[in-house]
């Protein structure tokens, strides 16, 4: 995956006004910041994807629509536009996006990334099929919708192995964002 430069950020998410490679980020375990994009149709299915066997983190799990490192200097929401055309093709505009939050999370991985973020979280109703969806082969090998209520009952039963372990907190703020919002 392509190094780039991104901003050392506070507790809060705030830029410190210091840069680094990502590499050197996720060796020291600097904090930064990254955007999450949740999708969700108009069926009440959220567009989940599957990460590339060969992705530094997490690899072969299932994970948010899309998700990225905000690059130095850049805005969230254009990176979270970004992220979303990158690693999926699907073309939004600003006005899509409804934040819903900041969320902070640190994982220690076996390969010796320590990967310190705080989440910028987006969410989005989109008129949306699976074969709108154009997978960059790089980051992304699968996607699939699942019906919310569906991804309710897998959190409440504890049959998430196949997803990013994220925190069960994120991922029921996630859900009530999009049961609210939607």
């Amino acid at each position: 995956m392509a190094d780039e430069l991104i901003d050392i950020v506070d507790k809060n998410g705030n830029p410190t006004g210091v840069q680094h490679m990502k590499s050197y980020a996720h060796k020291k375990g600097l904090r930064h910041a990254s955007v999450h994009i949740w999708l969700i149709n108009h069926n009440n299915e959220i567009l989940f994807q599957r990460r590339a066997l060969d992705k530094d983190t997490f690899p072969g799990l299932w994970d948010v629509s899309a998700a990225g490192h905000i690059g130095a200097d850049e805005n969230p929401k254009i990176a979270a536009l970004r992220e979303v055309n990158e690693e999926i093709g699907v073309q939004l505009s600003p006005k899509d996006l409804i934040s819903i939050g900041k969320w902070h999370e640190r994982h220690a991985h076996p390969n010796n990334i320590i990967d310190d973020e705080i989440h910028i979280i987006y969410i989005v109703k989109i008129a949306m099929d699976l074969e709108d969806v154009q997978l960059q082969d790089e980051e992304v090998m699968a996607a699939r919708l699942m019906p919310l209520e569906t991804f309710k009952s897998k959190l409440i039963s504890n049959e998430i192995e196949e997803f990013v372990p994220h925190d069960l907190d994120y991922y029921h703020f996630i859900i009530d964002a999009l049961t609210k919002t939607f």
